[in-house]
């Protein structure tokens, strides 16, 4: 069954420009955003299902889907003159991940007052230095040319993973007690919208900024599988001006990281 829904959609109002589509089960948000994105769907419809039954994270990981937390996947068209978007074209699209993050991690701190949230380089939001959200970003060209950037989110409210690799949360164990649905997506596309609009305006260098704000690790060694199978241990010190981290190296080079698997080394006292 599907469910379009317009401003003012649970508690809170959404953004004007969204159009939401809500469906029960679906096997992945991001898959049925693509289609609808090719077969001519508006900007900023945006696709969320109580169940999917084969989410994805990065590298093609399965992400766990119960019922009680939040699954969307937005339909954006970010090129240069249609829709907004920075200047730089296609190798800017990349951003719009770090724009999600910011806008989850709103979210998630307008829901637990005073929980301790962090953004975890590249798609990660923590929520006290547990995962609390993932983010995918799928890039589609659409029929007529133009670039579609899909943009997956899922958030645990009611539930998480059992095993992780570095542990989770939710929205609820944090908060005491039951948080809806409803509200949380009101406050994450409220969020999304705004920090959008920031970056299509005035590029990444403000959003940049906002997410050094809340990033997890900054200064600590980390250690790096990166999308060319390299394990790269060194100092995770910033971003650069595109986003890629800024690994320092033991000898003292930096490295611009543009995608990989981040660990944090654990020092141990001699």
């Amino acid at each position: 069954m599907i469910n379009l829904v317009g401003n003012g959609a649970g508690p809170g109002l959404l953004p004007d420009r969204v159009t939401l589509e809500i469906h029960e089960v679906l096997d992945s948000t991001n898959l049925t955003a693509r289609e609808r994105a090719l077969a001519g769907a508006e900007t900023w419809t945006v696709v969320q299902a109580a169940e999917q039954r084969a989410g994805r994270g990065r590298r093609e990981r399965q992400w766990t889907s119960p019922r009680g937390n939040l699954y969307t996947s937005t339909i954006l068209r970010p090129q240069n003159g249609q829709e907004g978007g920075p200047q730089g074209g296609p190798q800017t699209w990349a951003q719009l991940s770090f724009v999600a993050a910011l806008a989850v991690a709103e979210a998630a701190a307008q829901a637990v007052p005073g929980t301790d949230i962090q953004l975890k380089w590249p798609n990660d939001v923590l929520a006290d230095a547990r995962k609390l959200s993932g983010i995918l970003l799928e890039t589609v060209v659409a029929t007529g040319g133009g670039g579609v950037v899909i943009v997956g989110v899922g958030i645990n409210i009611a539930s998480f993973p059992a095993q992780t690799r570095y542990g989770a949360t939710c929205l609820d164990l944090l908060a005491g007690r039951p948080i809806t649905v409803e509200a949380v997506r009101a406050r994450y596309l409220m969020a999304l919208t705004h920090w959008y609009d920031i970056w299509a305006a005035q590029g990444f260098s403000k959003i940049r900024a906002a997410w050094l704000e809340r990033a997890f690790g900054l200064g600590r060694e980390v250690e790096v599988d990166d999308e060319n199978g390299l394990l790269l241990q060194g100092r995770f010190t910033g971003l650069g001006e595109d986003g890629r981290m800024l690994l320092e190296l033991p000898d003292g080079a930096v490295r611009l990281i543009a995608a990989g698997t981040v660990g944090f080394v654990q020092r141990t006292e001699a």
